[in-house]
């Protein structure tokens, strides 16, 4: 009798990051949802169906870890913070709402005047959450086989996101004393996301912090310490309230942290390798893997994965999502080599594949097509069959 294995838990060795292009017609429902022409219902619905399709096509490529997309969002980073009790929309925010280091970078690589069209911050005290993670999770559980469940990945915002792009203007005086005080209830609500999902079935997150991959850029380094900040103090600080925010998780709910330099449509916000907080990001934050971009020079050299820990795996996005353009599969695979000999002991089982950031982290998508989604997807899967003969 054949003994089939039990699958390796996540990460995967085939990845993605989550966000994949939206069909037409659900960007058509969504706009015409902010219009106020469609209802909720009416979206939900779209979205619903879309998902479904999605999955399968994650699927039929072989990959275990699937994702719903991103559907049910407008942008990346939707689905917590709005879902608060306290927190208010603030629709064309002043840019002086903002750290100023930020306008600075949005404007440099997109050409053009930084112009928020809306934030969320706390004008009140934060409290229960309409769980909208929880209700797309559930989406993609009609999709699955029972025991493929535990692969679900769900990808939810850093709860660092309002504050290092805010500071403390991402609450109000009234609401909140000082950012410990904002930070707590933040955690608290974090904590009870988590345990909604795992009570659900979750058993995998992809935090995505963007953010905290701006540490590595010395113009935001150099902003801090005119602030007043030591720029490594103030990372310790927010990986701190992360590991607050993890720190009752079950020991079987995988989280990994994805980190990228921005992707709105193909442009990049900031650059810098890894080498200014690698020591750091690996050993103190309390995750199980790190999702990192390794797709073009802005990331820097390999050479920080030496500080790796024991245990930990490192999915590397050396796959763009911002160019049409294919890449070498046997360029890939040295890269892997590499990134396994500075990694040292069992360096190849501790890393995976998959492209560097998602192909929508916004509804509209970056400038690829579907087509070109699925080749990307499908060279990951067949590198990952090859490197280690499985996807999984």
């Amino acid at each position: 009798m054949t003994h089939t294995p039990t699958p390796r838990p996540p990460p995967c060795r085939a990845e993605h990051v989550g966000s994949l292009l939206r069909p037409p017609r659900l960007i058509d429902a969504h706009t015409r949802f902010a219009r106020g022409t469609l209802t909720q219902a009416e979206l939900d619905k779209c979205v619903a169906e879309e998902v479904g399709a999605i999955v399968r096509f994650q699927q039929q490529l072989g990959f275990k870890c699937v994702t719903d997309g991103e559907f049910g969002r407008y942008m990346f980073y939707d689905g917590f913070f709005d879902g608060l009790e306290g927190m208010e929309l603030v629709r064309d925010p002043s840019p002086e709402l903002f750290q100023d280091w930020l306008p600075h970078y949005a404007k440099f690589k997109q050409g053009g005047p930084w112009k928020p069209v809306k934030t969320w911050r706390a004008a009140g005290k934060i409290g229960k959450s309409t769980h909208q993670y929880l209700k797309w999770f559930n989406l993609i559980k009609h999709h699955v086989a029972p025991e493929d469940v535990r692969f679900i990945k769900m990808t939810m915002i850093s709860p660092d996101w309002y504050h290092i792009t805010m500071g403390s203007n991402a609450y109000s005086k009234e609401a909140y004393a000082d950012d410990d005080a904002y930070f707590m209830d933040i955690a608290a609500a974090y904590r009870r996301e988590l345990a909604a999902l795992y009570a659900a079935g979750c058993r995998n997150v992809q935090i995505d912090a963007p953010l905290l991959a701006a540490f590595c850029s010395e113009h935001m380094r150099a902003a801090l310490r005119r602030d007043g900040y030591d720029p490594d103090e103030r990372l310790d600080w927010y990986l701190g309230w992360f590991n607050v925010c993890l720190g009752e998780r079950p020991g079987d709910m995988v989280v990994g942290v994805h980190l990228c330099r921005g992707n709105s449509q193909g442009q990049h916000f900031y650059e810098g390798g890894y080498e200014a907080i690698a020591q750091r990001l690996f050993n103190k934050l309390e995750v199980d893997c790190f999702y990192l971009e390794y797709d073009s020079p802005r990331a820097g050299g390999l050479e920080p994965l030496r500080y790796l820990p024991a245990g930990k795996t490192a999915i590397l996005g050396l796959i763009s999502t911002k160019t049409p353009e294919m890449e070498d599969p046997a360029r890939i695979k040295v890269l892997l080599d590499e990134a396994a000999r500075i990694i040292g002991d069992e360096g190849k089982e501790r890393l995976c594949l998959s492209p560097q950031c998602g192909f929508a982290s916004r509804i509209e998508g970056n400038p690829v097509t579907q087509e070109v989604v699925e080749r990307k997807l499908r060279l990951v899967a067949e590198i990952a069959q090859e490197v280690w003969g499985t996807l999984v």
